[in-house]
């Protein structure tokens, strides 16, 4: 790329940049220029519209007009080459670093530059198309972070075109578990961090981490210091400005939750930290449906995921076991459009890891069990199902026992603020993901724009047969 100049600095010719140095070409002779040079021709400069400046992109033999040194930090930007010295002389030469050049900003440039290079991973969906080269990529990073120090605004006017949102919604997925953690471990980033930011698919930040928490966990050689930086992450990103935005719905209906559904993990779920996210349980909305008409709950059946990881999850982390009475009633009952309701996609699985879930929950919210606060979630599983073996009417499997205590469990309570908060039915809706889908087909957006398709069936189940629920339904304590 070449910057000439005329007039004023007629000895100056253009600017080159070759293998991330610039170069200097005084009468068709390049000489290379370090970085003090390159400082030095600046303060040479005055507004290049003194002389009628202009760019050239010789490789394209394109010309651009520019009139200020803004322009020209801009094409500097661009190119991937600037430090923060360079960053520093021109912010003496009072220019606006949160100014506007063809629609982009100095934070879009260097978020375009980072999806050109990258580290080397374990996995990639897809084949590669950046570059190797982690030194680069720690350059480009550190030079947003200095220009976010030096007050560069993460967020957009239109809310649309935020520095965040869109470098999570373009990077390839692997890369994102590095740039995670050193962007949203900066205390300036995250004084920042506002979820009214979306990007072109609706998703803000909370949506686009709990796409990606799958990945930031397989991606640590350390599970329990992943998951703790998970949970710090998100819990950071829950606390931004703007909290009201928190269930928003993208373009598709989905809220970050449906995402979550998808990312969480028996291998996951397994470790034990004193992390979780209950002070949140009420602003986690679990019942809002997408424009299938599924809720999170659903979700996990429609796409490829694991059912009785993320409801374990969800009954630990979020709702924890001691406080299921006291919560909102998980939405068992509500219908997604094919009429199929939580309850009966586990009796048609046929998925007895979830309905022990499931049934635990159940058991304890039908029956009024009063749970101590240190009864871990396997040791309530065991003294329910040793509970529930009391009561003759109640079937000894997981499916029959779904069945059963699906008849009495109540859930209107939250299942009649549902619709409030659901989306007209749509032809196209579901969870942009790399994996195959695994249940007629729909049209679904991958999280890198790709498209793949989503099976549904459309026969509805009523998991509610008309045996009367039988035994002993008073309240009952269980101690560990």
């Amino acid at each position: 790329m070449m910057l000439p100049h005329h007039g004023a600095l007629d000895k100056l010719k253009l600017f080159h940049l070759e293998d991330g140095g610039f170069h200097h070409q005084r009468d068709y002779k390049i000489i290379t220029l370090n970085q003090d040079s390159i400082i030095e021709e600046i303060e040479e400069i005055n507004d290049i519209e003194s002389y009628g400046g202009h760019v050239r992109l010789s490789d394209f033999s394109m010309v651009f007009d520019y009139s200020t040194k803004t322009s020209v930090l801009f094409e500097l930007v661009g190119l991937g080459g600037v430090t923060r010295e360079i960053i520093d002389k021109f912010l003496a030469e009072k220019v606006d670093i949160n100014a506007e050049h063809d629609r982009e900003t100095l934070l879009s440039l260097i978020t375009y530059q980072l999806t050109k290079v990258g580290r080397k991973t374990d996995f990639s969906p897809i084949s590669r198309k950046y570059a190797v080269d982690p030194e680069k990529q720690d350059q480009l990073i550190d030079t947003a972070l200095y220009l976010i120090q030096k007050k560069a605004d993460i967020n957009s006017i239109s809310h649309k075109t935020g520095f965040l949102s869109l470098l999570f919604s373009i990077i390839p997925i692997e890369q994102n578990p590095y740039i995670y953690k050193k962007l949203l471990s900066d205390k300036e980033v995250i004084s920042q961090l506002d979820l009214q930011e979306v990007d072109p698919w609706g998703r803000n930040l909370a949506h686009l981490f709990c796409k990606d928490i799958g990945e930031v966990f397989c991606s640590s050689t350390d599970p329990e210091s992943a998951k703790i930086e998970i949970c710090t992450i998100l819990t950071t990103i829950i606390a931004s400005k703007n909290t009201c935005h928190l269930n928003n719905q993208d373009r598709l209906g989905n809220t970050p939750w449906h995402y979550l559904a998808s990312s969480i993990t028996t291998d996951y779920v397994n470790i034990k930290t004193d992390h979780s996210f209950s002070q949140l349980k009420n602003q986690i909305g679990l019942s809002i449906k997408n424009g299938d008409g599924d809720t999170p709950l659903h979700i996990t059946f429609t796409q490829k995921a694991d059912p009785a990881a993320f409801y374990k999850f969800v009954l630990t982390d979020i709702y924890p076991p001691a406080e299921w009475l006291k919560c909102p009633r998980l939405g068992l009952k509500i219908k997604n459009n094919q009429h199929q309701t939580v309850l009966a996609m586990i009796i048609h699985t046929n998925s007895k890891l979830a309905a022990s879930a499931i049934n635990t929950y159940m058991a304890v919210v039908n029956y009024k069990i009063d749970l101590d606060d240190g009864c871990t979630f396997e040791t309530i599983r065991s003294k329910v199902d040793t509970f529930l073996k009391g009561i003759p009417q109640i079937p000894a499997d997981e499916i029959g026992r779904t069945k059963y205590l699906g008849e009495k469990y109540d859930s209107t309570i939250y299942d009649s603020h549902s619709s409030c908060s659901s989306l007209s039915s749509s032809s196209s809706s579901s969870i942009p993901h790399y994996f195959p889908p695994s249940f007629s087909y729909y049209p679904l957006i991958q999280g890198d724009s790709g498209i793949t398709e989503r099976v549904r069936t459309d026969t509805e189940y009523d998991c509610y047969s008309k045996s009367l629920l039988m035994g002993d339904n008073s309240d009952f304590t269980l101690h560990s």
